[in-house]
């Protein structure tokens, strides 16, 4: 709208019911008029424009009757559907075929860097989870790890400012890049595929009750890589990170409260892959990796990170 004022609109179905009231905000960009809405009958339908009293200017309006769409494959290469010039802010729905029990979490970027929404809908079209793409063209994860409830196929909408156009890729992934550690033993070592950038690890070791335990860690590129440390529930104990081309806390020492299997989840940073040359380290030397400190030694479990 050229004036930018604040518009409410109406939609009518032919019979003159009102099934939508949306609100225009007072902006002189392209902004969303109207959410996705199932029309009940065929026929005429109305968009009334209801604008404040004392404004004049131009309303322009563009009706979507369609998404973009593309079919990634869990686990297979990433897919991509552009947002024309001429359909600014249109939505994409990507669809795939999901198992009951199946962890699947997606990656992605857009060309022009717009913040985009994205919401996960089961088959039955029950929204499972919800997410969000930041504002940069590097790949990123655009939706957490959602463990699938029945199988089927599932639709990851994607929802972009209404003024943007571009490309927008995503990638579905169902695994992680895992390895096992010892404490005090041998460092753990993973690999990010470049087929799969953002790909997130999972690195799993024993503790006992009452241990404290932290992480150090380097990342060559200082590239800030995301770390959360998990007990056997998968309850969130601890959280840190690094952007350090040389050994740094992580994660600061932590009394463990329970026996059992621990998991460090990292989340790289966005766009880059890892190759992994690293060793196990004692408190002699110093460490070039990722590793779990038991007590006031320093020995293990351990992980190097390089991004490329």
């Amino acid at each position: 709208m050229t004036s930018g004022y604040d518009t409410y609109d109406f939609l009518y179905d032919p019979t003159g019911k009102k099934i939508a009231s949306p609100y225009q905000g007072g902006q002189a960009v392209p902004q969303n008029l109207l959410n996705a809405t199932v029309l009940p009958v065929a026929g005429t339908y109305t968009l009334e424009f209801d604008p404040p009293y004392a404004d004049s200017g131009k309303i322009q309006i563009q009706i979507f009757g369609s998404y973009l769409t593309a079919a990634p494959v869990a686990e297979g290469a990433a897919v991509s559907v552009t947002i024309p010039t001429t359909a600014l802010g249109k939505k994409a729905k990507f669809t795939f075929a999901g198992k009951a029990g199946q962890t699947v979490y997606a990656n992605g970027n857009a060309t022009t860097g717009f913040d985009t929404y994205s919401t996960l809908y089961d088959p039955t079209g029950k929204i499972v989870g919800t997410d969000f793409l930041g504002g940069t063209t590097s790949a990123q994860l655009l939706l957490a790890p959602v463990v699938l409830t029945t199988t089927g196929t599932y639709t990851l909408e994607m929802d972009p400012p209404p003024a943007d156009s571009g490309v927008i890729k995503v990638q579905i992934l169902a695994s992680f890049a895992t390895a096992t550690a010892v404490v005090g033993g041998a460092a753990a070592t993973v690999t990010i595929p470049t087929a799969q950038p953002e790909k997130l690890v999972r690195i799993t070791f024993t503790a006992k009750a009452g241990q404290s335990v932290s992480v150090w860690g380097a990342d060559s590129t200082a590239a800030f890589a995301f770390f959360t440390l998990k007990d056997s529930t998968g309850t969130a104990v601890a959280s840190g990170g690094t952007a350090s081309k040389t050994l740094s806390s992580m994660i600061s020492s932590r009394t463990l409260a329970t026996a059992g299997t621990y998991t460090l989840e990292c989340t790289p940073p966005g766009g880059f892959t890892a190759r992994s040359p690293c060793r196990s380290r004692r408190r002699s030397a110093v460490p070039t990796g990722c590793r779990a400190e038991s007590g006031r030694h320093r020995s293990g479990p351990e992980f190097t990170r390089s991004w490329v």
